[in-house]
């Protein structure tokens, strides 16, 4: 019987690694240990080090296609024939990604601190390098969405291009504090933050997801006391 050749074995370690961090990080966070991650794959810590130096090399390689989903939706944004639309899908849109996967989402908006402090006790990163040029080109493609919005009277004319940061920021609040409780809080927050950005309306949009319970907001308060 033929011999899997070395390179293919190799390969298939690491993308066993890959899908391991993925699956521990999208439901557990980026606190998860490098050592959790290759208990997970089936191999030693070891095997994980000589594929990936870092964490913050385990977490790129667990993450970079769906970083690049960012530039993406931003350019689905800009292809949208109302410009107001294209912001609304750009939210939208990014707050489902981030809201079901946590690793994903601790790694988009704490990206913005410097350092990252998942690869402890290293200098800067090619993961830093990739969030900086992944935010600067969501930006890029969407200042032209921004000032076309405002142009046709439906953004509001003091909002700027990086508020949409601050937007993903508020909407990823809400997926936080929902939880697995609420899962779909953050579309209510997504629909309340997009009608206070409206330049124009005549009425409040229908918000998507009704306003949580006492008993919701109870159960919210108690899993945050008791993780």
């Amino acid at each position: 019987m033929p011999t899997q050749p070395a390179t293919s074995r190799a390969d298939a370690l690491r993308d066993g690694l890959v899908a391991a961090a993925r699956e521990l990080f999208s439901g557990r966070g980026l606190t998860v240990t490098q050592a959790q991650v290759a208990a997970r794959a089936g191999t030693g810590v070891a095997s994980l080090y000589r594929r990936f130096g870092t964490k913050d090399d385990l977490i790129l390689g667990a993450y970079r296609d769906a970083l690049a989903l960012g530039p993406e939706t931003a350019h689905q944004a800009a292809e949208k024939e109302s410009a107001w639309s294209g912001l609304v899908h750009f939210v939208t849109a990014s707050a489902d990604v981030l809201a079901g996967d946590r690793g994903l989402r601790e790694l988009v908006l704490g990206g913005f601190g410097a350092p990252l402090g998942w690869s402890r006790g290293s200098g800067p990163t090619e993961l830093a390098r990739v969030l900086r040029d992944t935010d600067a080109l969501v930006v890029a493609r969407l200042e032209p969405v921004v000032r076309r919005a405002q142009a046709d009277g439906d953004l509001r004319p003091d909002v700027g291009v990086t508020d949409v940061q601050l937007v993903t920021a508020m909407v990823q609040a809400g997926a936080t504090l929902g939880g697995p409780t609420v899962p779909g809080l953050h579309r209510r927050a997504a629909g309340l933050v997009l009608d206070g950005l409206r330049g124009r309306r005549d009425g409040p949009t229908p918000l998507p997801v009704p306003a949580m319970t006492v008993q919701e907001l109870r159960e919210v308060t108690a899993r945050a006391a008791h993780p």
